[in-house]
């Protein structure tokens, strides 16, 4: 079910007939500030904070005309992890993704809230992206639920109400178990909206599974939002 409806949707963004009809209004890419400088996707603004480090329950970011803040509730604020300076994770191969999903956003407590302004009224779609590049041993690391073994189950909330589900992943061997993926392979939660003449939009993505010391991992590499249409 999750996929056939992952595969709807890209399928009719797919259908939009001109570039002017589907505009990327909003695309973040997040990456470690650690040296050397972390990979970049190509036609993301790079938003970067460092590694293993409290960096604050809020970050505020602008995509042309568009302003957007990410909150969250974690007291332990927005950590930042990657594949540059470390030798456990890597960049993907054989996906066009692999340098947006090379690094990360995380929490391990509370949720991620994003909100932004500036937005023009009409039907969006918003993707977001949640795999660890993590490979080395046994475990989903910040991609784990409960126990490091399972994989977090995120959501994508709008006032309260689940949008769409993902299982995070990790490139490890319990999870995608190689170095070398596809597109399709890259836990990706999807919806639709309509945004009203306010510009405004709120979204959440929490994660599911809470292991024993009270930990609820949540990592996102990176988002898109694209405007697909002027009417609902």
């Amino acid at each position: 079910m999750r996929t056939s409806c992952l595969f709807s949707l890209f399928f009719f963004i797919s259908l939009m007939p001109t570039v002017s009809a589907r505009q990327q209004v909003l695309a973040v890419d997040f990456n470690t500030n650690t040296a050397p400088l972390p990979p970049r996707h190509k036609g993301f603004i790079p938003v970067e904070g460092k590694q293993k480090t409290n960096n604050g329950q809020r970050i505020e970011f602008q995509d042309g005309g568009v302003k957007a803040t990410l909150e969250t509730s974690s007291p332990n604020g927005f950590d930042y992890r990657g594949s540059n300076a470390r030798v456990d994770r890597v960049v993907p191969e054989g996906t066009t993704k692999g340098k947006l999903v090379a690094d990360f956003i995380c929490v391990n407590r509370g949720t991620i809230t994003l909100t932004v302004t500036g937005l023009k009224p009409g039907r969006y779609v918003l993707l977001s992206y949640h795999l660890d590049t993590y490979f080395t041993h046994e475990n989903y690391g910040e991609a784990s639920g409960a126990v490091p073994e399972e994989a977090q189950q995120i959501v994508l909330m709008k006032d309260q109400k689940v949008l769409d589900s993902v299982w995070a992943s990790a490139l490890s061997p319990v999870g995608l178990g190689r170095t070398r993926i596809s597109d399709w392979e890259i836990p990706t939660l999807g919806a639709t909206f309509w945004v009203e003449d306010s510009g405004v939009l709120q979204l959440s993505w929490k994660g599911l599974k809470k292991a024993p010391d009270g930990e609820r991992n949540l990592l996102m590499n990176g988002l898109e939002l694209i405007r697909l249409s002027e009417h609902p």
